[in-house]
């Protein structure tokens, strides 16, 4: 079989997945009682019934610092440009934005040399009653559907130096995408809880490749620079709470991303993420320790890396 082909037939997949949850939202939707509706709240902190902070997805919007063995940093901010809520559902508008920085080279514990960005606006609709009955107390179940775009550049403190290789993926594996996502969160004993949240992006270049326009899409991909045609990722985690405002928690994200062009590599990555989160009632900050294997970040995206490192994080919750 191709590349060609494997990436059609990849296409197909994804594009299948994201009709299916799509198809999941307005199901649940459908079967969920209705309720009273409220009026809508206007600009609050965070964006989803679980908080895309405190997943161990490198873009996740939060702000913090880690190091091992470079140093990076993020600035992130998560916000709810409007909330209806009714006794079954909340729906939220929501906008996210994450600006982040890597060093290549240096071992300096002040990131700088390479950039990255990441904006998504979704809406995202919780079936409050629905989990609450199916899930449990602390029983979660949100879908949301995105438009975003991640970007990755260079600083002037560092200029890549090697000349890219056939089967690289330009554009640090970046662009514009419509997304989908699924989160869910289910108690397992008194002070334990499960979570889940999967998610898959298709970069605009993939829709004309899936109709058999390969030069549209070529040039749909080399005009907005992106390098990814389709992404996808799953994450799990268990958290143990200590009473009303700390718990630890393990979380393990795995992700894959298959490039626009014929030639390029397929990149994977995965994390296994362990912390210790203090809450407020709007913010939570966690202390972590996490190991990675698989593409590094921003415009290292076609290295293949293996790392350790340490950090602190504050998000919305």
């Amino acid at each position: 079989m191709t590349a060609r082909a494997r990436s059609w037939l990849g296409g197909v997949a994804g594009l299948a997945a994201l009709g299916s949850l799509g198809g999941g939202v307005a199901m649940i939707d459908a079967v969920a009682r209705p309720g009273r509706a409220e009026a809508a709240e206007w600009l609050q902190l965070g964006s989803r019934a679980l908080p895309r902070g405190a997943w161990a997805d490198p873009d996740a919007p939060a702000t913090g610092i880690a190091y091992g063995p470079r140093a990076s940093s993020r600035a992130g901010a998560d916000v709810a440009l409007v909330t209806w809520r009714s006794d079954e559902r909340t729906r939220r508008l929501g906008l996210s934005a994450v600006v982040g920085f890597d060093n290549a080279v240096t071992r300096s514990p002040l990131a700088g040399e390479l950039g990255r960005t990441a904006v998504e606006l979704a809406i995202a609709s919780s079936f409050d009653g629905w989990a609450a009955r199916h899930l449990g107390a602390r029983g979660v179940l949100e879908l949301g559907l995105a438009v975003g775009r991640r970007s990755a550049f260079s600083t002037e403190r560092y200029l890549l130096g090697d000349a890219p290789r056939a089967d690289d993926v330009p554009f640090g594996a970046g662009g514009s995408y419509l997304g989908l996502d699924a989160a869910a969160r289910t108690g397992l004993r008194a002070a334990w809880d499960l979570g889940v949240r999967l998610a898959l992006r298709a970069y605009l270049n993939a829709f004309p490749d899936l109709v058999g326009s390969r030069e549209a899409s070529d040039v749909v991909a080399d005009s907005l620079h992106e390098g990814a045609e389709w992404q996808g990722s799953v994450e799990a985690r268990v958290d143990r709470r200590f009473g009303a405002r700390a718990r630890g928690y393990l979380s393990l994200y795995a992700e894959a991303i298959a490039p626009h062009d014929d030639s390029a590599k397929g990149l994977w990555l995965g994390r296994l993420e362990a912390g210790v989160a203090l809450t407020s009632n709007a913010l939570e900050v966690a202390f972590f320790v996490a190991g990675e294997a698989g593409h590094g970040p921003s415009l290292l995206v076609n290295q293949t890396e293996l790392r350790l490192l340490g950090g602190v994080k504050i998000y919305a919750r």
